[in-house]
């Protein structure tokens, strides 16, 4: 058998139609658009590292870019026919196109445009094989009798499915953002906690009830609001309870975090705000708002507030409590709690006119307060609840009184027996009341202060007291007092003392 009988054996109708309809099995116009326009993103990433170099960027846009396109489209759609790979082309094409105008490209650029079309085009076509070429020809002479998509339809579905994309992207994100609005106007409160969501469904009524924090939502930001938040504005202006609670979630949570705060998070006019629209949250019984107000006056804690401030925070939390809103208890507990400058005042004169309840330290504090004009504070004298940090949270300033530091040091003299104490009450009398000066003196000089028992010595013996002041010098040198040893020497030798002169 010669090989021409063999070779046209091998290729019957039947054959050759099998082959055919194999090749329009496997051809999907829709899935090949799709990946050319994936492919585009790779494509346009190469192209943009060489935006700089303008020749090199337009050689690699007429050839590289489309070939890119149309080498995805041609393995994932498995195109023969001129038909299916049209829309692939004009995708390209037009791609490259309106790069150009991105780019501000050179008129070059534009008049190079059919090199793209037809690159994509060329490169969509699948790689035939001499059986399969044969079957084309074979069906354009006689078609075979199968199903086949017309040229016009492999066309222009693919298109069709393309430009669905953006229609269903417009009913994803446009038509919600309508329905956020709508329900709004409507005053359909439970649809506004779920239409207005951007994140997962139901997150806004999550965070209303204080479950979850502030997810996507389309209220935008504070200086910067939305249609949606602005309505939702005026509505709680005009009353409506449940839009002033969703009006102070949206100012106090929503608003509060993120990138965008910085320019008014923490000034006066929106904590100010904050504030208003929490109280009528708060007022309406929404327990986030009470517990947000409860956090708010704890974290005061280590700070001092102004005395106005505490007195709005009393009035405010007993306002609730007598509206019998849960948890205005501890509300009135915290804001009682609020330090003010006028506590720290009121603790200052309270010390001072009961000196003999104080403790040492209190009373050193106190001490230093009146010669200074500066008196320390710690927080955890005014609520054991905080931690006692072990040092002064902060100071006030006061007057200085001379009176008072006599009257300290002698409680720290008399009952803490504290020999320095007991010096600085002799320093402070010498002049004006020597009797009674020297009897501080002498306690000092018992309580153990060796400058005192040295003075006292020279003292008593200047005034006679010869053998009790020789007794005293004598302490003070055994305890290292330089001063009485050479007083002592000086009283041995001449038995007198220049010191008494």
């Amino acid at each position: 058998m010669s090989s021409e009988k063999r070779y046209a054996m091998r290729y019957e109708r039947a054959e050759l139609e099998q082959v055919y309809s194999k090749l329009v099995q496997q051809e999907k116009p829709i899935f090949a658009l799709l990946a050319a326009v994936i492919g585009l993103v790779p494509a346009t990433l190469f192209l943009l590292l060489l935006g700089q170099y303008f020749i090199l960027s337009l050689i690699v846009a007429s050839f590289v870019f489309p070939a890119t396109c149309g080498l995805f489209a041609r393995y994932v759609g498995r195109l023969y026919s001129p038909a299916a790979r049209i829309p692939v082309m004009l995708v390209v094409g037009c791609a490259y196109i309106a790069l150009g105008l991105l780019f501000q490209a050179k008129v070059i650029w534009f008049l190079a445009a059919p090199i793209p079309f037809g690159v994509a085009f060329v490169t969509s076509k699948k790689s035939l094989t001499k059986p399969e070429l044969q079957a084309i020809s074979e069906h354009a002479i006689k078609p075979f009798q199968l199903k086949e998509a017309s040229g016009f339809r492999k066309a222009l579905l693919p298109l069709l499915v393309l430009l669905a994309l953006p229609a269903q992207a417009y009913l994803y994100f446009v038509l919600p953002d309508n329905a956020c609005l709508t329900s709004i106007e409507q005053n359909n409160y439970a649809s506004v906690t779920e239409k207005c969501a951007a994140g997962k469904v139901g997150s806004i009524r999550n965070w209303l009830a204080g479950n979850d924090p502030a997810s996507g939502h389309k209220f935008g930001t504070y200086y910067l609001p939305t249609k949606e938040a602005m309505l939702i504005k005026a509505k709680a202006e005009a009353g409506d309870a449940q839009f002033q609670v969703l009006w102070w979630s949206i100012v106090d949570e929503a608003y509060r975090p993120g990138p965008d705060t910085k320019p008014f998070a923490g000034s006066d006019n929106y904590e100010n705000d904050a504030r208003y629209w929490r109280h009528k949250a708060a007022l309406l019984g929404h327990r986030p708002a009470v517990e947000k107000e409860l956090a708010i006056y704890s974290s005061l804690a280590q700070h001092v507030r102004a005395e106005a401030f505490k007195q709005q925070a009393i009035a405010f939390s007993k306002q609730l409590l007598a509206a019998r809103i849960d948890g205005a208890d501890e509300l009135v507990a915290a804001a009682n709690n609020i330090v003010s400058q006028s506590d720290i005042v009121q603790r200052y004169r309270t010390q001072l006119a009961d000196l003999g309840s104080l403790s040492f330290d209190e009373l050193d504090n106190l001490f230093y307060a009146v010669e200074n004009a500066e008196f320390h504070y710690n927080i955890h004298d005014f609520n054991e609840r905080y931690q006692n940090a072990g040092y002064y949270t902060g100071s006030i300033q006061v007057e200085i009184d001379e009176d008072k530091a006599l009257d300290i040091l002698k409680v720290m003299s008399v009952k803490f027996q504290n020999a320095e104490a007991s010096y600085k009450v002799f320093k402070r009398l010498a002049r004006s009341n020597s009797e009674l000066a020297v009897s501080f003196l002498e306690q000092a000089a018992k309580q153990g202060d060796i400058e005192a028992a040295a003075l006292l010595g020279k003292i008593l013996y200047c005034q006679n007291h010869k053998v009790e002041g020789l007794t005293w010098l004598k302490k003070a040198a055994e305890q290292g007092s330089n001063i009485a040893l050479e007083q002592q020497k000086e009283i041995g030798l001449s038995r007198n003392l220049r010191a008494c002169g």
